[in-house]
């Protein structure tokens, strides 16, 4: 499981060196435009990239699957309460440089990991 506050570094700067990652291609914090994720980052989870979720306070989310989220930093325990995948355990993620709650990073004893990020909190760049 990830580490509280942890950041997973090298891969923003690894995907800028990367030719076939055009900036227009990256997905940003929708509040201060810092980049978040890729477009080629996207994943399906559980049959579906997006996701329709209602947390136990009957707040409903949009989620989307990501591989990676580099400009992401995970906090708080790991924790399987209320997860919306199973078997799952998940951490929040925020932006590295506003703290704007981005969504949850996921992560399984099998070492199976991803980020759900709320679609409302992305913003595509170019």
């Amino acid at each position: 499981m990830a580490t509280e506050d942890t950041i997973l570094p090298g891969w923003l700067d690894q995907c800028l060196q990367q030719e076939e990652r055009r900036p227009e291609d990256y997905i940003l914090c929708s509040l201060c435009l810092s980049p978040i994720t890729h477009k080629q980052a996207r994943l399906s989870v559980q049959g579906a990239h997006e996701h329709r979720v209602v947390n136990p306070h009957n707040i409903t989310f949009q989620l989307a699957c990501f591989e990676v989220a580099p400009g992401c930093t995970i906090s708080g325990p790991p924790t399987p309460a209320f997860s919306w995948f199973r078997t799952f355990y998940w951490q929040y993620a925020t932006c590295s440089e506003c703290h704007e709650h981005m969504g949850w990073y996921y992560e399984n004893h099998d070492q199976d990991s991803f980020f759900g990020l709320i679609i409302s909190r992305l913003a595509i760049s170019g």
